[in-house]
């Protein structure tokens, strides 16, 4: 069993938790509906209520709406509010599809809003480019840029849903005390927005690794009063997320999520995605408690979830076919393990680029099936794309060493033992502390070195050896075979 790490769990799922319409949207919203719902918002109607009863579709996901509205924004030559509106609404539409256009469409939309000088527009254009490139470049400036441009601007229109995405932002950015920091200062939040900055801070303190503060969070009575279906998933989902995260609790929360499908079937207007993503949790946390063949039928109910899913689901479809792939390599079905991985694959490169980290995480992913197929030629290749890929990041170590971990062993597989030691002792250099990784590396490296020709390569290989038997040993029983497999090899030297 192998259990992932906090980012690379983070990474997967973090949709999880930041995913949801903002309530002070729909409230506004409301205004609006009566000019648009009937479908005529195009005549004579204030461009300023058609851009905030649009804001609302994009955040329901009903993107065709948000877009023929924005098409209608757009045929207003003279009216420098209608452009700089349907430029911020395309940018907001692609940002809703996970595509990594948003980020240009957002510059786009902020200049359209400066030429406007409309200050508002501005200060949303802004924050939307912010996120989207503190989501595709963290560890870039131009983000913290521009939320320091946001955090000077004067501008006091939706002060709570501002900060809601600051704190995401921040968050993004690795800067979590600042985050919380945005989300100790809203004023006087609504229940439902009570709820959202619970949301938030749960999702910065999984990324902070702070497992006590999440929990806390997650069981304040705040999050009891609101009467909203889809809060309440969430709020289960970020509870799953948690104990994927924290590798505790896992049982209660696998018996949380049945309660979630039926909230779901309860909820008349769930939508495809909610189930998908119930899906694929509920898959993970049942083969982290080592429930193969459970984890597998709930893959590929996620999946199915996902066929039905509206084309704004994407990004969030490329997570269900990657868990899939991952479920099916845990039940050596390397075959649908392969294709999984491969339409994750192509997802991924249409919407985030060929030079995305998750395109570099499924390409080591696509290498591995390959392998186990004995595609040897093709999986060395892949390999290397992977490492290329995830190699430019500056906290590479919880991605990059799993790659190199697999590259490796397949070196082995080819009798090339120069280039598995070095592509583990790399591994072992930048590999996190997770004991079931760091064991694998170790084993690894102890096969790779056993025929050494001089002594001392081979006493180093024999402490490799008995580092990862010890490791094995404190992982549980579930690794009785790895532990008798080196018992017996370290016999016979």
């Amino acid at each position: 069993m192998n259990r992932r790490s906090p980012l690379r769990i983070l990474l997967l799922s973090s949709v999880l938790l930041s995913s949801g319409c903002r309530s002070g949207d729909a409230q506004r919203g409301a205004e609006a509906k009566e000019d648009c719902e009937s479908g005529d918002c195009g005549v004579s109607k204030d461009a300023r209520r058609r851009l905030e009863y649009a804001r609302t579709r994009v955040a329901a996901g009903d993107l065709q709406s948000a877009g023929k509205i924005a098409e209608e924004l757009s045929g207003s030559e003279e009216d420098d509010l209608a452009k700089a509106g349907s430029a911020l609404l395309r940018a907001s539409i692609l940002a809703a599809r996970g595509e990594a256009r948003a980020v240009a469409a957002y510059q786009q939309a902020v200049d359209a809003a400066m030429d406007a000088e409309i200050p508002d527009l501005l200060v949303d254009a802004r924050l939307g480019l912010a996120l989207e490139l503190a989501r595709f470049d963290p560890h870039g400036d131009r983000a913290a840029r521009l939320l320091a441009q946001v955090e000077s601007a004067t501008d006091p229109a939706r002060p709570i849903e501002r900060a809601l995405v600051r704190a995401e932002i921040l968050r993004r950015l690795g800067r979590f005390s600042d985050a919380r920091a945005a989300l100790a200062d809203l004023g006087e939040p609504t229940p439902r927005q009570e709820v959202e900055r619970t949301l938030e801070a749960v999702a910065v303190d999984l990324a902070d690794g702070q497992w006590a503060s999440a929990s806390e969070r997650l069981d304040h009575p705040s999050n009891q009063p609101i009467r909203d279906p889809a809060l309440y998933e969430r709020l289960r989902l970020a509870r799953a997320q948690l104990a994927l995260a924290s590798g505790e609790g896992m049982s209660e929360a696998a018996t949380e999520l049945d309660t979630v499908f039926a909230g779901l079937d309860a909820f008349a207007d769930a939508q495809a995605i909610p189930r998908a993503l119930a899906g694929d949790a509920q898959a993970r946390l049942s083969l982290a408690l080592g429930d193969g063949q459970a984890a597998l039928t709930q893959a590929k109910a996620a999946r199915d979830a996902c066929e039905a899913a509206p084309e704004q689901a994407a990004l969030e479809c490329l997570r269900v076919h990657e868990t899939l792939g991952q479920v099916a390599m845990a039940q050596a079905d390397f075959e649908l393990a392969l294709a999984s991985f491969e339409l994750a694959l192509a997802r991924a490169e249409a919407l985030l680029g060929p030079e995305a980290t998750q395109v570099g995480v499924l390409r080591g992913e696509r290498a591995t099936a390959l392998a186990q197929q004995g595609k040897s030629e093709d999986a060395a290749l892949e390999f290397a794309a992977a490492v290329r890929t995830l190699d430019a990041r500056q906290d590479k170590g919880a991605l990059l060493a799993p790659v190199l971990a697999e590259q490796g062993e397949l070196m082995l597989t080819l009798n090339k033992q120069d280039a598995a030691i070095l592509a583990l002792e790399r591994a072992r250099v930048i590999a996190p502390d997770q004991p079931a990784l760091r064991a694998k590396i170790e084993w690894a490296l102890a096969r790779a070195g056993a025929d050494g020709k001089k002594g001392e390569e081979r006493e180093r290989a024999e402490g490799y050896a008995k580092a990862a038997l010890e490791r094995y040993r404190g992982l549980g029983p579930e690794w009785a075979a790895r532990v008798g497999e080196i018992e017996a090899w370290l016999a016979a030297r």
